[in-house]
């Protein structure tokens, strides 16, 4: 096993533990609880993780801004965690939009297939940090074919119970 994959073996078996743990992280004082952390959709759905912020620690928490990690198939829709709010202690922003994403429209796929990712909030700050993971699962879109074979199914269906009614 090459150092490149031993390092994304790694990464993938660490993201996928601490996907394990819960949707919901604490880094002291802060905590992020995401409301829906798992969601699905066919591709050109827009999606909206939504989740609170809340400050467990005697200082003021001042949360600047966040950073997300949204991988393909998935397309940036905004970051949406306030950029400058101060929270007391003890104080939460109740549950509101954090992220939006949507799944490319052009992605084709014939199985679900399930994207992680994650939230953070105050990235690069001195300040406290929290991060919470995500996931969303693309659904396959039916062919053609498909759509075609169905109401042709069912109009033989139909005709051969006519024919045995008629005889």
């Amino acid at each position: 096993m090459s150092i490149a994959q031993r390092f994304l073996f790694l990464s993938v078996s660490f993201f996928a533990f601490s996907f394990c743990l819960g949707s919901e992280a604490t880094a002291d004082p802060i905590t992020l609880a995401l409301a829906n952390p798992i969601q699905s959709g066919l591709p050109g759905t827009s999606l909206t993780i939504n989740g609170t912020i809340t400050n467990l620690g005697p200082p003021v928490a001042p949360i600047r801004g966040g950073a997300a990690s949204v991988p393909p198939p998935l397309l940036f829709g905004g970051l949406l965690v306030p950029p400058d709010l101060n929270l007391e202690p003890g104080e939460s922003t109740g549950v509101i939009p954090l992220l939006s994403v949507t799944i490319d429209p052009t992605f084709r796929t014939a199985e679900p297939f399930i994207v992680n990712g994650f939230i953070l909030v105050n990235p690069a700050s001195p300040f406290p940090f929290a991060s919470a993971p995500y996931q969303v699962t693309a659904l396959p879109v039916p062919e053609p074919g498909t759509w075609l074979l169905v109401p042709t199914a069912v109009g033989l269906a139909w005709l051969s119970r006519k024919k045995r009614r008629a005889t």
